[in-house]
């Protein structure tokens, strides 16, 4: 359990990392360094273990990879639309997937307890979205390229079904990759899972390079200078590695897991704290409202934690 604690807090500060990049005008440069660091340490550790990787284990870690950068993509325009709390809710409920797979695949079932926290975890994550962002005050920055099209009303109407769709499935993908590796029971393949995550994840990242323009915020008058713009760089790289350790590390907890948790507690536990300590970190960072059903959600949320980790 110690391994999936830890997984919860460094799947959180990720989050939360993002969070912080998105604030910033280099969004893509601190998701490509992201994903160049977690790949060169997941190169060096499956070259020090002297494994032979399995193509299983590759492809499987290819599928998280692709989901990765894709969802760093579109937590771009998620945290446009939303607060942190919000995202966060929309992202765990993929857990889904991987959930009914365990049951219906693995056969894990989980206690009366149990049952009775996840039904409360389904129940607090629609009550936590409940969460919005606070209104701007001051001068508004100007919205970079992909706000304002994430902005467009007829855009969101006509596409907000296959789009909530889209984030669904290639979240629920990608731990449905984590838990199968799990299954396999290759422990020793673990770096190569990692290698296939982090070198898919830096290859879509190489080619979303031309879309930065995209995902970036115009200048201030500050901002035009070359040390702001040189401090600004440095920064994001900065970020970029700190992320990139703690995305990885995370998987590699996750991974760890699984081994000893089922898929039927440690995805819908995964969900239900990240989503607290996520619209905490929210309201005492970027003081996204948390009261009503947002409050109500985080109170439940937590005896769901508690009740699912009852046998």
């Amino acid at each position: 359990m110690i391994y999936l604690l830890l997984h919860i807090l460094g799947n959180t500060v990720f989050l939360l990392a993002v969070r912080v990049a998105r604030q910033r005008r280099h969004y893509l440069l601190i998701g490509a360094t992201n994903y160049v660091t977690a790949f060169v340490l997941a190169t060096i550790v499956l070259v020090q273990s002297a494994v032979v990787p399995s193509w299983q284990a590759l492809a499987l870690g290819s599928v998280q990879g692709v989901q990765y950068q894709t969802m760093f993509l579109l937590l771009f325009v998620l945290l446009g639309r939303s607060g942190v709390a919000v995202v966060v809710a929309l992202l765990r409920l993929s857990v889904a997937i991987p959930t009914v797979a365990s049951i219906v695949i693995w056969q894990e079932y989980p206690s009366i307890w149990q049952g009775l926290g996840l039904v409360l975890a389904a129940i607090a994550l629609p009550l936590l979205s409940a969460a919005r962002r606070p209104r701007e005050t001051g001068a508004q920055e100007e919205p970079s390229p992909a706000e304002s099209a994430s902005r467009n009303p007829l855009a969101v109407r006509a596409g907000t079904v296959a789009f909530v769709a889209l984030v669904l499935l290639l979240g629920g993908m990608g731990l449905l990759a984590a838990k199968t590796f799990a299954e396999m029971r290759r422990e020793e393949q673990r770096p190569a899972y990692n290698f296939g995550t982090f070198a898919t994840a830096t290859l879509l990242s190489a080619i979303s390079w031309p879309l930065r323009h995209r995902f970036t915020k115009p200048l201030s008058q500050h901002q035009q200078r070359p040390s702001s713009q040189t401090r600004a760089v440095r920064i994001a790289l900065a970020l970029g590695v700190a992320t990139g350790i703690t995305n990885i590390a995370q998987i590699e907890l996750l991974l760890r897991a699984l081994v000893h948790v089922s898929g039927t507690i440690a995805f819908p536990l995964t969900a239900a704290a990240t989503q607290v300590l996520t619209a905490g970190a929210g309201w005492l960072f970027w003081r996204e409202p948390l009261r009503g059903r947002a409050a109500v959600g985080v109170a439940v949320g937590l005896v769901a934690a508690v009740l699912m980790n009852v046998r």
